[in-house]
């Protein structure tokens, strides 16, 4: 039986590496950066001033903002300065007067240069957060406070999202373990979390035989 079940777990993992060297062979492909962040930091900010709007007159909004921040954390906390808030899609944000964003800062020739990146959305996730677990424990009594304290499937939705993140770009929560070049992009699309769920189940229902 001991035979058999170390058979089982060996041939897994060997097919396993084999399918993992076949997706870095087939998968090599030029990425292209949205956002180059190369030189340059996230930092906490906070809006002081609108020095210039992009409010037109019918209420839409067009080109960007010129907003002065206060900077929160990283090498330039609680220095002033001079920003730029796009009105895109993919970054951005509309800034008033003691907003909370996010900033992509950097350095040229001793001058800080940011820009804004996005509305700081942390108190809003831990309102969310907070609501969501009162809930559970109001609706569920006992038996919620419970599933609050159990939260396998969180714990379990990591963990695939940290699987795939590492085989996708070889980082696991923005820490660089592997070089980006050897990363498969199979794992970061829609597919890579049913391959990656795959491989989970599996080696975890290997380990509750043996």
């Amino acid at each position: 039986m001991l035979n058999k079940n170390f058979l089982r777990r060996g041939c897994l993992v060997i097919a396993g590496i084999l399918f993992l060297i076949f997706l870095m062979q087939y998968n090599k492909i030029e990425k292209t950066e949205l956002l180059s962040t190369e030189g340059r930091t996230f930092e906490k900010a906070v809006v002081t001033e609108v020095i210039s709007d992009n409010l037109t007159e019918n209420g839409n909004r067009v080109g960007n903002q010129t907003v002065r921040l206060r900077l929160c954390s990283g090498k330039f906390k609680n220095e002033k300065v001079e920003a730029i808030s796009s009105s895109s899609y993919l970054f951005g944000a509309t800034c008033k007067k003691g907003m909370k964003v996010i900033a992509l800062v950097s350095e040229s020739q001793g001058e800080v240069i940011a820009s804004v990146y996005s509305a700081d959305r942390e108190f809003s996730l831990y309102f969310m957060i907070a609501v969501f677990l009162l809930a559970i424990i109001l609706i569920g009594g006992k038996k919620g406070a419970a599933s609050v304290m159990g939260l396998g499937f969180t714990i379990a939705l990591t963990l695939l999202g940290a699987v795939r993140e590492f085989l996708g770009t070889g980082k696991i929560f923005d820490l660089t373990i592997l070089p980006e070049e050897y990363g498969m992009l199979v794992f970061v699309l829609a597919p890579g979390a049913f391959i990656a769920l795959g491989y989970l189940i599996a080696l975890i229902n290997s380990f509750k035989k043996a």
